[in-house]
Formats: C-alpha cells, structure tokens, sequence
C-alpha cells in the first residue's frame, strides 16, 4: 500500500474540553464539504461549519439521543436529513442544519433499531433491526431491514426482509442507489450474512455467509462490498460485485475500534486515512485520535488537545 504523507492543515479550530469534553469520545459525521456532524460527551450534538469553526446548531438531549443499541448517523442534504437509528424501536429524523425533530421512525417489523442509511438519491431510507438482549425469549430471531420512501412531509413504509441471524448491524447504499446490501450476525458471533437487495421489488439478490459475525460499517466500491468489524477492527472484502458467485475474503488491521467509513470509503487506520479500492493510506500528523473524509473531497481529524483541523478538498499537500 502506497503512503502519502500530508502536510499541514489549512485551518484548526480549538474546541473547549469544558465544553466539548473528552476528545477521545468524539464521533464524527460528514454532512456537506463545509459542514460536520460531531457527537460529544456521550450524546450531544452540534454541527459546525467547517470555513468558520463556529457552531451553528446543537442539541443535547440526551434522553432523546441515546438508544441502547443502535447509534448508527445517515444524512442526505438533498432532502436535508439526518437520521439516527436508536435501540428502542424507533429512529429520529433530524433536519439540517438546525437539528429538529422531522420525525420519529417507529419499527413496523423490527425490534430494536441498529443501522440506518438514506439513500445517495435520497427518495429512500434503509433500517436494520435486531434483538436486543440476545436472549430475551419474546423477540423474534430474525434481523428485520425495512425500507421507508421519504416525501416532503412525511415518511411512507415500503417493504420489509428477513435476514438470517440476530442483527442487521451495517448497510450500505450502492453510489446509484440502484441497490443496498445488509450485513447481518449470527447469534453466536462465529457467523455472518451479506445479502444484497435490488430496488427494483426489494428482493434479496444474493446472500454469503462469512466466518465472523461482528461487523458495524458497510461500503460498496466500485468493485467489491467492504464491510468494517468491530472485534479486531477488522476489515474484509466479502462480495465481487463483477462476479455475484465469486466470495472472497481478505483481514487488514484497522485504527480505533470505532472507526466507520467516511464518503468515497476511507477509513480512519494506522494514524491514516487509508483508501482499500485505490491500495494508498494519506499518513496524519502524529496526535491524531480520529479523522474522516469529507463530502466532496478532503480530510477533518481532531487530536488528543481538542483541535479539529481541516485539509478542504482541493487543498491537500504531500
């Protein structure tokens, strides 16, 4: 894997640890190439501006914010959306960039909710469900992942699918958004399920099954589905999409274990931001705790002091 060494950032804001808390707890996401979703002290939420470094919404609810379960962000700005699935049956749509309730997504067939993603189109969204505890005896086995078309005003419930295991716990949308695949684990952890859906009827396509069933973070390239664990921080390549028979499986260490891919499929590894579809890792400076792409090109990482410093797309020196 090629490595590029980045240069300094083009701007670093300081974030206040009175107000902001533990850097090592912060969560990023993505919403437009001027704009970031962080999350903070175990459950609020501001957006930022990345040109400015000023905060231009927050919510701290925290009672609202926190499910048990899920935790799983999904934005569109087409529609000006954010969803954010939680663990007790329902997810919250949030508008951008003001962050107030939309709607609250109730589960028509699922239990707790895990993964939510709005698709690139943004005219759809996909929920993964699961049971939560494992072993309570009144919920279904099943993992549940339902599809909602998004209106102007409203939400309208689509379809619905069974997956084998316990827990529909990564999705991912194809760039075209022609088709959508969900990963599910099985209950005892040593096994897993990727099936792929075509939206056209909602219908699985194909299902595979892997040897490891903890996987949190779905994304499908231009060649193949990728897909990001939690035990081990692991990352496989489980599906050809060129080839739908050909199942193939390769282990790459990841960073932190609650690493997710970022827009274009990067990933936060090694004290980089590593591209697995063009095989190159942009090397950070040292101190980095997290980082993500951005929307349109670009990189946002903060440090172990609190400063979150932005390289903006079109900028990036080496």
């Amino acid at each position: 894997m090629r490595k590029r060494t980045i240069g300094p950032p083009s701007r670093t804001f300081p974030l206040d640890p009175a107000i902001w808390g533990d850097p090592r707890l912060f969560q990023m996401h993505p919403i437009s190439p001027t704009l970031l979703l962080i999350e903070f002290n175990g459950g609020e939420l501001a957006v930022l501006s990345l040109d400015s470094g000023n905060v231009l919404s927050n919510r701290d609810d925290r009672g609202l914010l926190t499910g048990d379960a899920g935790l799983d962000f999904s934005s569109n700005l087409s529609n000006k959306l954010l969803i954010r699935a939680l663990g007790n049956w329902k997810s919250l749509v949030l508008a951008i960039p003001d962050l107030s309730l939309r709607f609250e997504v109730e589960a028509q067939h699922g239990n707790s909710a895990i993964s939510a993603k709005i698709s690139p189109c943004g005219r759809w969204l996909a929920l993964g469900y699961g049971r939560y505890p494992l072993r309570a005896p009144d919920r279904p086995i099943d993992s549940v992942v339902e599809i909602w078309a998004l209106r102007d005003d409203s939400l309208e419930f689509l379809a619905w699918q069974r997956m084998p295991g316990v827990a529909c716990s990564a999705i991912a949308w194809s760039s075209d958004s022609q088709f959508l695949t969900v990963f599910s684990g099985g209950i005892d952890q040593q096994r897993g399920y990727l099936a792929l859906i075509e939206t056209t009827g909602w219908k699985m396509d194909q299902i595979c099954e892997s040897h490891r069933g903890i996987f949190r973070d779905a994304f499908i390239g231009r060649y193949s589905v990728m897909v990001l664990g939690s035990e081990g921080c692991e990352l496989r390549w489980l599906v050809d999409l060129g080839d739908p028979d050909e199942v193939s499986f390769s282990e790459i260490e990841t960073g932190p274990p609650r690493s997710k891919f970022g827009p274009g499929g990067f990933v936060f590894a090694n004290r980089g931001m590593v591209s697995f579809e063009d095989e190159y890792m942009v090397v950070l400076p040292k101190g980095i705790l997290g980082a993500s792409s951005l929307e349109g090109g670009g990189i946002a990482a903060f440090d172990n002091d609190g400063h979150l410093h932005i390289w903006p797309a079109g900028t990036l020196s080496f």
